[in-house]
């Protein structure tokens, strides 16, 4: 049986679910308005058969391949000051999203370029905070 916060996520979901598909801000704004951890409201999508589109740091979803749906490019430049932030970011070696989305707030960028920042400096962004990658 559902308690009350699990049926409230299940309908903000299906409430921003369009064709199966949830993107990455929307689950976002869910969580932030449910006071919610994004695991746990990708763990929901998961269980409600919904698949996350649109990811913030353009590295899925936005093509109708399942292997070409990024948008992101590496970038021609990254400053001293951001590839600092990388590296000291890394775990195991790769940037978890939730240190790129951080990263991105505190330098005043997108998402989209920290995202193209570390393509730029080979560095594999993973986990995903919804557990998409």
């Amino acid at each position: 049986m559902e308690n009350q916060v699990d049926s409230i996520l299940a309908a903000a979901l299906d409430g921003a679910a369009v064709g199966g598909k949830v993107a990455c801000a929307d689950a976002e704004e869910v969580a932030r308005k449910l006071e919610l951890p994004l695991e746990e409201v990708g763990e929901a999508l998961d269980a409600r058969g919904h698949r996350i589109v649109k990811c913030q740091l353009g590295l899925f979803g936005f093509g109708t391949s399942r292997h070409s749906g990024g948008v992101i490019t590496a970038a021609t430049d990254v400053s001293d000051e951001l590839e600092s932030d990388i590296r000291s970011s890394l775990v195991g070696g790769c940037m978890p999203c939730e240190a790129a989305w951080r990263i991105a707030e505190k330098r005043g960028l997108g998402r989209i370029e920290v995202a193209e920042a570390c393509e730029a400096m080979q560095i594999k962004i993973k986990p995903c905070q919804l557990g998409a990658f």
